[in-house]
């Protein structure tokens, strides 16, 4: 693909020049741009490049700052051409990336269509943004007189590009008046400096540290404004391999800061340059429009003057609170008023840090995030970007006291750690503490689950409501633990919760009588069945016989838990007469369960002790199956399964 420059359908009369000595910060300055011209990134700022040289370039320089790698020093002059879009305005900035020392020197490098174009982009550029370093440009004090010397020629470089462009202009002899370009002074690097945040603080720094300089390009420019500028941003410290600056490492998490308020600035001047010349060439036609005009002023003005001597009261007014002086000012342009709401601003900036590193409850985090999100609601202005900061400290502080209050809780063995763990791994699902507090409450279920098991374990069936209450602890139980429950041993536990609740609710029953037995000679037997001491059946057999088969013999019968089930073994005697011999008696709510299974009779008529060896009968039960029978063993009555 060729150099040519990109097809691009906006129409663009914006035109801004970019220089910078050596090390300045200008490769840096594009790169942090290329940064905030990623989709994603949370700026209202549009960038893209114009031809394909550019977009390589700056293509490589944002992979090396992502890579956490600075962008390598230029050594071959080349001319980027980026355009800027913001609030509907494009802005066409040229870069001349060169090495710094001789500016003219680097032009002469390029091939004369380029130096030609570069001429004409700068000397009708409507802003010059001069690039300085804050440690190299403006704080030298090591005494060293190369060192000082050096320094005065980059001041002297940025000095003769500003004349030279001037001077251009002046002998542009055409009819239209010039209006002399205007000029941001941006310090790079800002983050390495304390307290320089705003164009306030760049100002003063400026001013302290090239006074005589400031006092030139003011008499040179037209309008001169200050920005402190990084390309990576103000909330990442920046960490170092060997502890030298010239080693430190920009970091993963970029930032840049300090662009949109420069191209705001810059959209503003541009905008008030294209009026000028409009409103000098206005003549007034008659006394009378003068007259209207100079009332309308006047009355502007007055207006202006009300409206802000009210947002002075506002913002003096000690009973109001900050958010309501903000809210009410919000729009105020007034120098004087800015400057008080800057300071009002930065004063409770401070006090809201305190108190959130101070914070030892969440509710306190909850009440100051929300008053963060007013005054970022209000506009901040140049300090929205550390109101930012304090939301991102206020998250990183309730992460830490809710992880503290989880481990707390999970070491004291206290009833609310799963409710604070469960609120914790809601609200910071990625945190790198999450696994641990997900740790704690595998332990402390593992804990409870075995507890939990010995505790219905000794839940003994004595009457209905002990196996009402048992049942209903199982189906806790699978609620809470089933998760943990054995894939085989599951099914077990919902089974015996389906017989307690089908015993508890009762229903017909169908009895099959198989065999009876123990007599040490033949007789005839018969078997009688009562529910709550009301007969359901008896039967006989047709012989005499020490044990019976019986066929086809059913007892049928309504039954519940907490009705009694008897059984009574009956026999013919000597004189033919019925004899009761033996009997069971069933009394718990799990009775039901001798009917489905052989079963010794427990009590023997004392006349009979001498007839009889350990007499027994044997059913079964169609509503219940021998896995039924192991379950009710296992699970309900009580089981040693728990």
């Amino acid at each position: 693909m060729s150099d040519k420059e990109l097809t691009v359908s906006e129409t663009s009369n914006f035109r801004v020049c970019l220089l910078g000595s050596e090390g300045a910060g200008k490769t840096c300055f594009v790169a942090g741009l290329a940064v905030l011209g990623e989709p994603n990134h949370a700026t209202p700022l549009n960038v893209r490049a114009t031809d394909t040289l550019t977009v390589k370039y700056i293509d490589e320089l944002r992979t090396s700052l992502r890579s956490a790698q600075w962008p390598p020093g230029t050594t071959v002059t080349k001319i980027l051409k980026i355009r800027v879009s913001l609030d509907s305005f494009c802005i066409d900035v040229r870069v001349a990336d060169y090495k710094g020392e001789d500016f003219r020197s680097a032009l002469k490098q390029l091939e004369y269509d380029k130096i030609q174009e570069l001429h004409e982009h700068y000397a009708k550029s409507d802003v010059l943004i001069l690039l300085f370093d804050p440690l190299i440009d403006l704080q030298n004090t090591s005494g060293d007189h190369e060192a000082q010397q050096l320094a005065a020629n980059r001041l002297d470089a940025h000095f003769q590009a500003i004349s030279q462009q001037w001077q251009s202009q002046s002998h542009d002899h055409t009819k239209e008046p010039k209006i002399r370009t205007d000029i941001a002074v941006v310090i790079t690097k800002c983050d390495l400096v304390p307290n320089l945040r705003n164009s306030e603080q760049a100002r003063d720094y400026f001013r302290q540290h090239a006074q005589h300089l400031d006092l030139k390009i003011r008499q040179l420019a037209g309008k001169v404004e200050y920005f402190p500028l990084s390309s990576i941003g103000l909330s990442n410290e920046i960490t170092s391999d060997l502890g030298q600056q010239g080693n430190q490492r920009p970091p993963t998490n970029l930032s840049p800061y300090g662009y949109e308020e420069l191209f705001r600035w810059v959209i503003r001047r541009r905008r008030m340059r294209v009026w000028s010349p409009l409103l000098n060439k206005l003549t007034i036609g008659s006394v009378a429009a003068t007259i209207v005009i100079v009332i309308l002023l006047t009355l502007w003005w007055g207006w202006q003057y009300e409206t802000n001597r009210q947002a002075r009261l506002v913002l003096e007014d000690e009973n109001l609170p900050l958010n309501q002086k903000l809210e009410e000012t919000k729009g105020i342009q007034d120098l004087s008023n800015r400057e008080l709401r800057n300071t009002l601003l930065s004063k409770r900036e401070n006090e809201i840090e305190a108190k959130i590193r101070n914070a030892n409850s969440v509710e306190i985090l909850k009440e100051t995030q929300k008053e963060i999100a007013e005054i970022l609601e209000a506009n901040p202005g140049g300090l929205t970007s550390r109101y930012e900061e304090l939301a991102k400290l206020v998250s990183t502080r309730s992460e830490d006291l809710l992880f503290a209050s989880c481990q707390n809780a999970f070491d004291q063995k206290t009833s609310n750690f799963p409710d604070l763990a469960t609120q914790f791994l809601d609200q910071f699902p990625g945190s790198s503490r999450a696994s641990e507090v997900r740790n704690w409450l595998q332990q402390l279920k593992i804990a409870d689950y075995t507890k939990r098991r010995l505790q219905i374990r000794n839940m003994l069936v004595a009457d209905t409501s002990k196996l009402e209450g048992k049942v209903r602890s199982i189906n806790e139980f699978l609620e809470q633990f089933g998760d943990q429950i054995d894939a085989n041993e599951k099914p077990k536990i919902s089974r015996a919760a389906e017989l307690g609740k089908q015993f508890l609710v009762g229903g017909t029953y169908t009895c099959k009588l198989k065999r009876t037995g123990g007599f040490e000679a033949p007789r005839t037997q018969g078997i009688e069945l009562l529910v709550n001491d009301r007969v359901c059946n008896t039967h006989w057999s047709d012989s005499a016989s020490k044990e019976v088969l019986w066929e086809n013999e059913r007892f049928i019968f309504d039954w519940k838990a907490g009705d009694t089930i008897d059984i009574r073994l009956l026999a013919a005697n000597w004189r033919n007469a019925t004899d009761k011999v033996a009997m069971i008696n069933g009394r718990d709510p799990l009775a039901i369960q001798i009917l489905a299974k052989k079963s010794p009779f427990q009590y023997v008529v004392s006349d009979w002790r001498s007839y009889v060896d350990v007499p027994f009968a044997e059913f079964t039960l169609d509503e219940l199956s021998t896995d039924d029978l192991r379950i009710i063993d296992s699970y309900l009555s009580p089981g040693d399964a728990w």
